[in-house]
Order: structure tokens, then sequence, then C-alpha cells
């Protein structure tokens, strides 16, 4: 708070050092996507009246599957060390 009141204008962080933060916050976001991309379906209920996506796990159902538990865990992770 002391820096924001004495010195309100002057930059806290370089353009190169935010572009590299950006990167990385993208990366990682399409990291942890991707499996929800690889193993995603759709099906359809009752003829062509509803249609579900759906995550099918090679190793059983979400919140049993231990790629599941994996994916959430990593983003736990990943969420809790954005705060520090």
């Amino acid at each position: 708070q002391y820096l924001a009141i004495v010195r309100p204008l002057k930059p806290r962080m370089s353009k190169v050092s935010a572009q590299v933060i950006i990167v990385i916050i993208w990366l990682a976001s399409m990291t942890l996507g991707s499996p929800c991309l690889v193993y995603s379906t759709t099906i359809t209920y009752n003829g062509k009246i509803r249609t579900a996506c759906i995550l099918v796990w090679p190793d059983g159902q979400p919140m049993v599957s231990t790629l599941d538990y994996a994916k959430l865990s990593a983003a736990m992770c990943i969420d809790l060390l954005s705060l520090f």
C-alpha cells in the first residue's frame, strides 16, 4: 500500500514478464483441459430428443477414475499455488 501511494504510476512488472506469465497461464490451462477434449463424447437419450456430453475415462467412470482424480488434484494444486 505504501508503494501504491508514494509511486502510483511506477510499473510493477515489465511488459515482457507479463507476456511470459500470460503464455504460461495459457499453456497450463490448455494442458489441464486437453484430457477433457480427448475423452469427451456425446450420447443421445430417447432417440434424438436429448443429447448430453459426458467424459468417458479409459479406467472408469468420473469420480471413480484415477485419471479423473489426478486431473482434479493437479488443477487444485495449480489453483492453490496461484494464490502465492
